[in-house]
């Protein structure tokens, strides 16, 4: 591993933890596409008896991507999900009465800088019983 992906991904995990975002690392995690760079991920769900059922989204950052499109050098991140397996897991994780979650305000990060700022907003908001994205 680069030492810039080293340096990357360990500001993910410590993003990830200072929000209090349950994660597990798997090394043996493989995505089957070429163009992803440094960090894949899936969301599985927990209500699923079979393993191989398990993975509602899945995904990865791709740092390359565009400007073997020809365009900018710009970094981003795709993911692919499989509707059904949401909509499954959501009916045997909601009864009829329950409300979709709609949060009480947004914060957006617009630059680098202003990243590790908007993460203590979003925490300390959090904390205070107010629902943001």
């Amino acid at each position: 591993y680069s030492e810039s992906s080293k340096i990357y991904f360990k500001e993910l995990t410590s993003n990830l933890e200072s929000l209090g975002v349950k994660f597990e690392i798997d090394n043996n995690l493989v995505r089957g596409f070429d163009y992803y760079t440094d960090t894949v991920f899936e969301f599985v769900s927990i209500a699923s008896d079979s393993l191989s059922q398990s993975t509602i989204i899945g995904g990865g950052r791709y740092d390359n991507l565009v400007e073997k499109f020809g365009g900018p050098k710009l970094s981003g991140i795709g993911l692919g999900l499989g509707i059904e397996r949401l909509v499954n897991d959501f009916e045997l994780n909601s009864s009829e009465n329950e409300v979709l979650f709609v949060p009480d305000a947004y914060v957006l990060n617009l630059s680098e800088e202003s990243k590790s700022y908007c993460l203590k907003v979003v925490s300390i908001l959090r904390n205070s019983g107010i629902s943001i994205d």
